[in-house]
C-alpha cells in the first residue's frame, strides 16, 4: 500500500507542477502585456508633450510672421507725396542734428 500512496503523491505533484507552469506562463503573458501598455502610455505622453511643445512654438512664432497685405488696389504715390516725405526726412534729420549741436 505505501507504493500506491507514493504514486498518487507523484501524480499529484506532477499535476501541481503542470498547473504552476501554466500559471507562470499566464503571468509572463500578463507581464508582457503590462510592459507593452506602459510603453504605449509613455509614447502617447511623449507625443502629447511633443504636440504641446510644437503648439507653443507656433504660438510664439506667430508674432514673427509677416502681416497680411491689405486687399484692394494700392494707393499711387504722387510727386507731392514724395517731396513731402523728403522734406519730412530732411527736416527731422536737421532738427536732430541741430538739437545735438545745441546740447554740445
Amino acid at each position: 500500500m505505501p507504493q500506491k500512496s507514493n504514486t498518487s503523491d507523484k501524480t499529484l505533484n506532477e499535476d501541481i507542477l503542470k498547473e504552476l507552469k501554466n500559471i507562470n506562463s499566464q503571468l509572463l503573458n500578463l507581464n508582457n502585456k503590462i510592459e507593452e501598455s506602459n510603453l504605449l502610455a509613455r509614447e502617447s505622453k511623449s507625443n502629447e508633450d511633443a504636440t504641446r511643445y510644437t503648439n507653443q512654438i507656433s504660438e510664439e512664432t506667430k508674432s514673427f510672421e509677416p502681416k497680411k497685405k491689405a486687399t484692394g488696389r494700392p494707393r499711387k504715390t504722387t510727386v507731392r507725396d514724395d517731396r513731402a516725405m523728403k522734406d519730412y526726412v530732411y527736416k527731422d534729420h536737421f532738427e536732430t542734428a541741430a538739437g545735438i549741436s545745441k546740447k554740445i
